[in-house]
């Protein structure tokens, strides 16, 4: 949805896009009733939302290095998940084995960890590593403001997120790090230690966001 007079554009699902018909199926008839061009504040502006982030794509770091506790680190290319799987620039993101208080050091990776095939980690605990988002170039133009990025795992719940970088931002730089602890490697872990990846999610703003409370 393009608001033309905030110079924005929103991304609406389908349920959302069906409730604003209501209320802009309302307001035109009421203006069908008396002449008169609607006065509306914000609020109740079924064209208006607050500043939202889109979407811009997704990028993929394969966990299986991880298992061999063996560092990854990649330009990855930010793909669009319209269905076209174009291009909208690459992040560079890695994770590296560590220790409890983030120590990357290899000769301080406890040795039960170090082993030849994934499958030995089974049944071993508390085990760290550490993720980087170190930054993004080639962002689109139309969409650089205020630019971040989220990342998640199918073995944990939350979601983690870098900051918002301000203002018009077509090659970001976080710095990010955090160090993740795996408590129990049980057989399905390890399974996505092997065969899985982590999803990495770049969000921004339309250029109008620079300018909006």
């Amino acid at each position: 949805m393009n608001n033309i007079e905030e110079g924005y554009f929103y991304e609406w699902p389908v349920d959302k896009f069906e409730n604003r018909l209501f209320m802009i199926r309302e307001i035109l008839e009421e203006f069908f009733d008396d002449g008169k061009y609607p006065q509306l504040v914000k609020e109740a502006d079924p064209f208006w939302d607050p500043p939202n982030p889109i979407l811009i794509g997704q990028s993929f770091l394969q966990l299986e290095p991880l298992s061999l506790m063996f560092e990854n680190n990649l330009e990855a290319s930010i793909l669009s998940i319209d269905g076209t799987g174009g291009k909208q620039g690459t992040l560079s993101i890695a994770y590296s084995p560590c220790t409890e208080e983030g120590d990357i050091s290899e000769e301080l990776i406890p040795e039960r960890f170090v082993v030849d095939k994934a499958e030995e980690l089974v049944g071993k605990k508390d085990m760290y590593f550490k993720v980087f988002i170190k930054g993004a170039k080639d962002l689109p133009s139309n969409l650089s403001c205020n630019p971040f990025v989220t990342y998640q795992f199918k073995f944990d719940d939350t979601l983690y997120t870098t900051e918002e970088k301000p203002g018009m931002q077509q090659n970001p730089k976080w710095a990010y790090s955090l160090v993740h602890k795996i408590d129990d490697l049980s057989k399905e872990v390890v399974n996505e230690l092997k065969t899985g990846n982590i999803s990495f999610i770049v969000y921004a703003y339309p250029p109008a966001r620079a300018t909006m409370a």
